[in-house]
């Protein structure tokens, strides 16, 4: 836990009280993990709480204070943005996760977005994401010079991930990849062996997507992330 009751951070010898549950918590300020809170019973009231990890932390500095570890009922969202007609949560998951936990927190959520760490392993190769450019079937004759000849055309970034989190094909809500530079959003998931399908790439901006609150809906919420040059889907939409 990242926060104490009104957005306190840890300081070293800090005592404070737990913004869910309003146990004490202490400061474990070390060298070895990010500083956090914890609570003097050593158990953790969400049991959806992971371990505070400077992942976390680089995507919750992206959003301001009060929109992060915003306290729902018994548990506490990552991240929280607000929209016209309600709010949106972004988790923002390190750790493993179990098929039935992803269906109590979307069930639990309603309105929300997964946000996977893949950086270690893209940095491994074991994520893997190919050129959206790919050669077409369709051969042409020149007539003049009797070669034959392909066309090109836009397709979507075919991606791997060998050894990959199985469980997330079991997604209801949006899924974005955090590659480490760019977020991958899978249009598919297969897993026979290896977790792999098709997608789009964006830019991890979030400063666009916060001034661009509040969004008026998902699909403008998921807009307001895109930069620049996205592949079109084979549909030409």
């Amino acid at each position: 836990m990242r926060y104490a009751v009104d957005h306190v951070e840890p300081t070293q010898g800090a005592r404070s009280t737990c913004p869910s549950c309003g146990a004490p918590v202490i400061a474990k300020c070390g060298r070895v993990m990010v500083w956090h809170w914890a609570h003097e019973a050593n158990s953790d009231c969400d049991p959806w709480s992971e371990p505070t990890t400077e992942w976390h932390l680089a995507w919750q500095r992206r959003v301001p204070v009060e929109c992060r570890e915003v306290v729902i009922g018994p548990h506490r969202a990552d991240i929280v943005l607000p929209l016209e007609d309600g709010r949106m949560v972004v988790e923002i998951q390190h750790s493993g996760i179990s098929i039935e936990e992803i269906r109590e927190r979307e069930e639990f959520y309603g309105r929300m977005i997964w946000i996977f760490d893949a950086t270690e392993a893209t940095k491994a190769g074991r994520l893997t994401i190919r050129k959206p450019w790919m050669e077409s079937t369709h051969m042409f004759l020149d007539a003049k010079s009797g070669e034959h000849s392909g066309e090109q055309s836009a397709g979507p970034y075919i991606w791997e991930w060998r050894r990959g989190r199985s469980s997330l094909r079991h997604c209801k809500r949006p899924v974005l990849l955090d590659t480490g530079d760019k977020l991958l959003n899978p249009w598919t998931m297969d897993a026979v062996g290896t977790l792999s399908g098709d997608g789009d790439l964006h830019s991890p901006d979030f400063d666009k997507l916060i001034k661009a609150r509040p969004a008026t809906s998902l699909t403008s919420l998921m807009d307001a992330v895109r930069l620049g040059w996205s592949p079109k889907k084979s549909t030409g939409e």
